[in-house]
């Protein structure tokens, strides 16, 4: 099992985006695993950055991908996830060379260990920080898209067969690492 965030090794790995307007999507659940189908509203992203958008990136807790990285994702066993269109505006023009979706994951796994991983909480007992993340893998078995259940963390994990279906078709934006290598 891998950990699957945007890239941000070089201006050209990452896209920067913000909403247009970020009121659109203040009480949309993006992070919890309830459907919103009927629910998602309309929503533009404005891309701040110069390169055109990669397959994936992230504005604010939304995950955002091609409609190529989305083919692949919807193709693949397992991955429990919506898609919603969401338009695309870059140097004040709507963007068309690609169409692009909210990915709206479904799936979680039950699989932080609270023994071995080394965490603070906040007041109310949750998690609030994370230095060393350490996952029972034997719990992610069968699940091949997913959010870490039980921590407020949205962190995104991908099965070793998506991660490297993902990597070797040339995807863009994101990279897939070892749960011990995160930091929160």
């Amino acid at each position: 099992m891998k950990i699957w965030e945007p890239d941000f090794t070089s201006e050209e790995s990452y896209t920067k985006a913000r909403f247009q307007d970020i009121s659109q999507v203040r009480n949309v659940k993006l992070t919890l695993p309830t459907s919103l189908r009927g629910e998602f509203p309309q929503v533009k992203l404005v891309v701040e950055s110069d390169h055109p958008p990669t397959d994936y990136f992230t504005c604010g807790p939304m995950h955002v991908v091609s409609a190529r990285l989305m083919d692949a994702l919807t193709s693949q066993r397992g991955v429990q996830a919506e898609f919603f269109p969401i338009e695309i505006e870059q140097a004040g023009r709507a963007y068309t060379a690609t169409i692009y979706y909210c990915l709206h994951v479904l799936d979680r796994a039950d699989c932080f260990d609270f023994e071995q991983s080394k965490y603070s909480v906040d007041e109310d007992g949750s998690v609030d920080e994370i230095e060393r993340l350490v996952l029972d893998e034997s719990e992610t078995l069968g699940h091949e898209l997913f959010r870490v259940a039980h921590i407020d963390f949205p962190i995104l994990c991908a099965s070793e067969q998506l991660a490297h279906r993902v990597a070797v078709d040339g995807f863009t934006g994101m990279r897939f690492f070892e749960p011990s290598e995160l930091k929160w």
